[in-house]
């Protein structure tokens, strides 16, 4: 190796030591960064609002029960209605965690590592330190609070629904109807059905009999 090769591997070799430790740095900074946000403390505020927001939503069982009489033809009276709140519970949790703190957090390591420079991410850090920085962490948890329903109202649940669906196919046969309400409706119908058989009794048959024993009566009175 020549005295021209020898050069060029240590100015390479140092290059790459301090794009090494730009890279860590700008690292640290990022997830710096994420502690000032309190983006985890968010993130699990944000799952129990939404866990919570679910399980007392119009499409629970309780409100269900509360508004239809019934979630899905189960009642609280039901053997498997305690299954049935378990089974949404899952569902609830499912819906709502369906991305993990970790991702969340990979998304933040990704988009400001990439987005900003070290500059910047030491900018922003200074700012959190002064009166107006700290005014603005302060909000963060009402700002937070609102965001997260907004989102837990309008985003989408269509696999987690199909779960939920799943599930309670694979329960028991479901209550039958009421006894009161099935006697009630053969009583009705054999109440019109009987009115309808004498109503045509009376109309076509009995007055059908009349005119054939006037008739019979007529054709042999006269004979005899």
């Amino acid at each position: 190796m020549n005295r021209l090769e020898v050069i060029v591997l240590i100015v390479i070799s140092t290059f790459v030591a301090d794009v090494h430790s730009e890279s860590k740095t700008k690292l640290d900074k990022v997830n710096q960064m994420i502690e000032i946000m309190q983006v985890q403390k968010f993130y699990d505020k944000g799952i129990k609002s939404c866990v919570d927001s679910t399980l007392s939503a119009y499409y629970s069982p309780e409100k269900s029960f509360i508004k239809y009489g019934n979630y899905r033809g189960f009642k609280p009276s039901s053997k498997d209605w305690k299954k049935v709140n378990e089974i949404f519970g899952n569902y609830a949790n499912s819906y709502c965690n369906r991305t993990s703190y970790s991702d969340l957090k990979n998304i933040y390591l990704k988009f400001f590592g990439e987005g900003l420079s070290e500059v910047d991410l030491q900018n922003w850090i200074d700012f959190t330190r002064t009166p107006s920085g700290r005014a603005f962490l302060n909000i963060q948890d009402d700002f937070g609070k609102a965001v997260n329903d907004f989102y837990s109202q309008r985003a989408d649940d269509s696999k987690a629904l199909d779960e939920l669906n799943f599930e309670l196919s694979r329960l028991a046969p479901r209550d039958p109807p009421d006894a009161f309400v099935g006697g009630a409706a053969q009583i009705i119908l054999l109440f019109f059905g009987g009115t309808w058989i004498i109503m045509f009794y009376w109309l076509f048959v009995k007055n059908s009999l009349i005119r054939l024993f006037r008739y019979i009566r007529t054709k042999f009175g006269k004979q005899n």
